[in-house]
């Protein structure tokens, strides 16, 4: 079993068939074996030398490990033949940005709303499973008095502790997530939503 980083072109591995007989009879000629899983796409061997190359990158969110029978064959006549089974192992690494599940998020926040009220959850998504714990939530620009603040692990936006009364009736949040390496972002319209509660007066007509 042999490891390859994904999206890498490079030397794979060598296999290597030693013959017994002598002059030409010990002349070994490599090649892989065509499969249904076209393994001959993905890699290319040196017929003389039994070096495996990749032939086009590989990407560990397609498959996750290559098999493949490699042939060597000697020139006697007849000539004879061993085959050994190959498997190859793609390391995920980070090619893949994030993505929000939307680009626009609204939210009604009630004026009545205590600090550290939760708004709504923002929910990203990475097709590089090494990533899927790594995700962090930002607040990039709308927040200029601090009247939001964002769990970064879990992307739940809630109300600030520091938060003063006198909200806007709308607020336009730009937010972010990040794997590391790779930042997507979205919008949150969060809008006030002004609600009253009182006894009711009646006027004489």
């Amino acid at each position: 079993m042999y490891k390859a980083f994904q999206n890498v072109l490079f030397l794979a591995l060598q296999v290597f068939a030693p013959d017994q007989d002598s002059e030409k009879n010990a002349v070994v000629t490599y090649q892989i074996l065509s499969d249904i899983y076209n393994s001959t796409d993905y890699f290319q061997i040196d017929s003389s030398r039994g070096l495996v190359f990749t032939s086009r990158m590989l990407d560990y969110e397609l498959m996750q490990r290559h098999n493949f029978i490699v042939r060597a064959t000697d020139s006697g006549d007849p000539a004879l033949s061993t085959d050994v089974s190959v498997t190859v192992v793609v390391t995920d690494t980070n090619d893949n940005p994030p993505n929000f599940s939307q680009a626009v998020y609204e939210a009604f926040v009630s004026d009545l709303a205590p600090r550290g009220h939760f708004v709504t959850c923002l929910q990203a998504s990475d097709a590089d499973i090494c990533d899927a714990q790594r995700l962090r939530y930002s607040i990039l620009s709308g927040n200029e008095k601090m009247t939001f603040m964002m769990e970064p692990d879990t992307g739940v936006l809630r109300l600030s502790n520091k938060r003063r009364q006198g909200m806007k009736l709308f607020y336009q949040l730009n937010v972010s997530v990040s794997d590391g390496v790779f930042t997507n972002t979205a919008q949150v319209n969060s809008i006030l939503s002004c609600l009253r509660y009182g006894p009711v007066s009646f006027a004489l007509i």
